[in-house]
């Protein structure tokens, strides 16, 4: 008698429903929340789509870590969704890079430097002025910008992943500018007098007026060159709108690290769009003086006058350099630590502002104090190698007439870094989010254009864009 395979094999999904719906019903008994059952029986589709949609998971986590989305809308902050979307991305990385190697890792210039960079205050953090601080930044932070600048860096493909990218970048800025506006109409979470600010209440880094002025520089710079660039209605329409709203956000900050950071945008972008630098002078002169008017900042409670003539906030931002600066010469090789500059003020400042000033309010000796000389020294390379990689891609995107819309990623990440230099100087934005998106996003754009330029024959994809894919571009793409 032959065996009814059909009948065993139903036999077999019968037994594993069972087993399945009883380890359910196992766990919601011990926990006693049917969200979990939900989110058990959720759990196999979430896997399916990051598997077969690791960079669109990726770009949904900068979302939330870049610009906070679920801290600027509280009914989003219950649900953990960077921690599960995270988790999601990882395992997706994980699955492409090792299991099917559809991935090949690559690491150019600027990847060596962050790996350095990287690798420098891991091993710094048990020399570290406060070990516990250093080590919760780093698994809390530091450890998730290690991981998902290789994860966009590496799944960022071709022409229709740079639209999404571009897109996502500008929609969540208009989004967090509407929040701004909204929080500045209702008297909500502002600071010294009307600065404006996102989930302050729920402590998000976009609470603090200057960290969401730097952040939204970036994003300046994609919309801008969108809303000039002819990289399709749809894209041009957002950028349009987008810019009136993340510009009218950074003035509200009345950040002056911020207002810097908006002209080195400019004149970046107006340098490559406008033939006449005389226009382009002009042009700069005038935004300096509309921002200077539009952010009155002279009314803001912290600038009262002081000692030489100079306002409170300048002396306590001098007090900070020159304790960072300290901190670098008593601790050259390693630092304070990760996250440890508030910690270690106290003993390295000669006046102490009563707990007023909690940051180096600049990026570069943020990473002079917290990681010493070689941390310094990789930071400085990295910043460097961006620089370069960009110029690169922006010669090879033209010398292969390539889709407008890669034209202005690469256009848009060279203003978005020299902003982020710019404000940088007077700002702390060391290690979180911006400067490494930036860095993802350089060189995928670098693999992007390398292929352009060797790519033949160029395809069309169903977006009307002319599509390149990268799968043939390996280890070897650049050095």
């Amino acid at each position: 008698m032959v065996p009814d395979l059909n009948a065993a094999i139903g036999q077999t999904d019968v037994r594993l429903a069972a087993t399945a719906s009883a380890l359910l019903a196992a766990v919601w008994l011990v926990i006693g929340n049917p969200l979990v059952a939900i989110a058990i029986s959720g759990a196999p589709l979430a896997l399916l789509i990051a598997i077969r949609k690791p960079f669109q998971l990726c770009l949904v986590f900068v979302a939330l870590s870049f610009f906070r989305l679920h801290e600027a809308f509280p009914q989003l902050y219950a649900f953990k969704l960077p921690l599960i979307i995270g988790a999601l991305c990882l395992f997706a990385l994980a699955w492409h890079v090792v299991i099917e190697r559809t991935i090949t890792p690559v690491w150019p210039t600027e990847l060596k430097w962050f790996a350095a960079l990287f690798a420098w205050p891991t091993v710094g953090m048990v020399f570290a002025v406060n070990r516990a601080v250093a080590v919760g930044y780093w698994s809390d932070v530091f450890s998730k910008i290690g991981i998902m600048t290789l994860a966009i860096a590496w799944l960022m493909r071709g022409t229709k992943e740079i639209n999404q990218a571009t897109r996502m970048i500008v929609i969540s800025s208009a989004l967090v500018s509407l929040v701004a506006f909204h929080n500045q109409l209702n008297q909500v979470g502002l600071v010294l007098g009307g600065r404006v600010t996102v989930g302050r209440n729920l402590n998000s880094p976009l609470g603090d007026p200057n960290d969401l002025a730097l952040a939204l520089l970036l994003p300046l710079s994609f919309a801008m060159t969108i809303a000039i660039k002819r990289t399709g209605a749809v894209n041009r329409l957002l950028g349009r709108v987008a810019v009136p709203g993340i510009l009218w956000c950074i003035i509200a900050t009345q950040s002056r690290g911020g207002l810097i950071g908006v002209f080195a945008v400019f004149a970046v972008i107006g340098m490559r769009m406008i033939r006449s630098r005389l226009l382009v002078a002009a042009l700069g002169a005038a935004l300096i003086l509309v921002l200077a008017v539009a952010t009155n900042i002279a009314v803001r409670p912290d600038l009262g006058n002081s000692l030489g003539g100079l306002d409170d906030s300048a002396l306590d931002r001098i007090r900070a350099w020159h304790a960072a600066l300290n901190m670098a010469f008593d601790r050259p090789l390693f630092g304070v630590g990760l996250s440890n500059f508030p910690e270690s003020m106290y003993f390295y400042s000669e006046r102490w502002s009563n707990f007023r000033d909690m940051a180096a309010h600049s990026t570069w000796l943020t990473v002079l104090a917290e990681t010493g000389l070689p941390g310094f020294i990789a930071f400085i390379g990295m910043i460097i190698a961006m620089f370069k990689s960009l110029t690169r891609s922006m010669a090879k995107l033209a010398d292969a007439n390539a889709p407008q819309i890669a034209t202005a990623m690469a256009v848009s990440l060279l203003a978005g870094l020299c902003g982020f230099c710019a404000a940088g100087t007077f700002l702390t934005q060391a290690f979180t989010w911006p400067i490494y998106i930036m860095l993802a996003l350089t060189v995928a754009i670098g693999r992007y254009a390398e292929e352009a330029k060797a790519a033949s024959p160029i395809n069309v994809h169903t977006d009307g864009y002319r599509n390149v894919r990268l799968g043939a571009l390996a280890s070897g793409a650049r050095s």
